[in-house]
């Protein structure tokens, strides 16, 4: 509804334009071009869209001072979904000899988007490829940049992605070292997923690119920790590991199931304690989850001792909770056992709060992590949602 009263209001204004403007133009030419408006209203309101189009590109056909119109005309039929008629609309306009390059420009370009929206990426692309050629202004191709790097993410072009912008970030002066260094680690991850040494040493080399565009890309080291795994390099594949800990230990659940087995792997006393003296220096619990994965080598005592203080600062998710109530029956903290019970059917309430993602852009939830956001396509934006957020810690009602 609100498309067609902008509709409405548009081709009005259309039409008292046409009718107080160019006095001295020719009153039969005049009339002819707004009877074909007016034909055109009369149609649009009818919700008869196709015969408003014909008459509004025949309009066109007439008139040479209002090309610009008739774009802004396609692009509100394109953001009413109706693609089609922007189309038809755009390619009339092109079509006509003797057109202002600029005017041109603005049309082919706006006929890109519309193919883009339309799902028509080859289409548009080609587009945005021959403007490229054809201009040198920094503005325009700035612009057409910005959708031609949309198109290659949606195509999974990371490669193109890249080199579109790099030269986005040349001339625009913008830092793109966070959108380049996940380039690259969408690079990394498709040579790593064949899973054999020669693409997961070519994975290595991207990954370690991306660094160079942000050093201190999570995503990248805990690819490399994944890959140096996969090669039995556990060294390294701990040091990439507990760097990304120390970095955001949000995202520690991620790999912590990798870092249980390297402790397994390598019976290692050195790892527990480089683990340890980690947990130690980060007194608001950020590894609790992670440090309960691997209680079996941390002590029955000091996971005892961290859940209880964890749970006094109320700071994370349902597992602390959950732990520490099977701590209390297990008979490793004392407190009376009906209080228990009554934690433990309380847990449930909450239960479907933990572990969401988050967007902290747009506000996407998922109960998945994204390293892009599906909703709003920002990167690094996807956070897991904790149990305070959702509760009051005094009083465990739910916000």
């Amino acid at each position: 509804m609100i498309y067609f009263l902008i509709f409405s209001v548009f081709i009005n204004l259309i039409l008292l334009f046409l009718i107080t403007k160019n006095k001295t133009q020719e009153n039969n030419n005049k009339k002819k071009i707004s009877d074909e408006y007016v034909k055109g209203l009369n149609y649009l309101i009818s919700q008869e869209n196709d015969k408003a189009l014909d008459m509004f590109i025949s309009a066109v056909n007439y008139d040479d001072d209002n090309i610009e119109t008739h774009i802004i005309l396609g692009n509100l039929y394109r953001n009413r979904g109706e693609v089609n008629r922007a189309i038809r609309i755009r390619q009339n306009i092109i079509a006509r000899p003797d057109l202002d390059e600029n005017i041109k420009f603005d049309c082919m370009f706006e006929l890109a988007k519309d193919f883009h929206k339309a799902g028509l990426l080859d289409r548009s692309e080609n587009i945005l490829s021959q403007l490229i050629n054809d201009n040198k202004k920094n503005s325009d191709l700035i612009k057409i940049y910005e959708l031609l790097s949309s198109i290659y993410e949606q195509e999974k072009e990371w490669g193109k992605a890249s080199k579109v912008i790099q030269d986005l970030q040349n001339l625009s002066k913008k830092d793109y070292s966070d959108i380049l260094s996940h380039y690259q680690c969408e690079l990394a991850e498709n040579e790593f997923s064949k899973y054999n040494e020669n693409s997961a040493s070519n994975a290595i080399l991207f990954a370690e690119k991306s660094l160079s565009y942000k050093k201190d890309s999570v995503r990248a080291k805990i690819l490399l920790g994944d890959i140096y795994f996969f090669k039995k390099d556990y060294d390294k594949s701990f040091y990439y590991y507990t760097s990304s800990f120390e970095q955001n230990p949000s995202l520690g659940y991620l790999f912590v199931d990798k870092i249980k087995e390297i402790i397994v792997k390598t019976n290692d006393n050195g790892i527990l304690n480089k683990l340890e003296k980690i947990f130690s220096l980060h007194p608001n619990y950020s590894y609790f989850n992670e440090q309960i994965k691997i209680s079996d080598s941390l002590g029955p005592e000091y996971i005892a001792e961290i859940t209880s203080k964890a749970l006094e600062k109320g700071d994370h998710s349902f597992e602390i909770l959950e732990k520490y109530v099977d701590l209390i029956l297990e008979g490793k903290i004392a407190a009376d056992n009906e209080s228990i019970q009554k934690i433990k059917s309380f847990i449930s309430l909450f239960s479907k709060y933990d572990n969401h993602h988050i967007c902290e852009d747009c506000g996407f939830s998922s109960k998945s992590h994204y390293w892009q956001c599906p909703g709003c396509k920002k990167w690094s934006t996807i956070s897991r949602v904790k149990l305070k957020d959702h509760i009051d810690s005094d009083t465990y009602v739910i916000k």
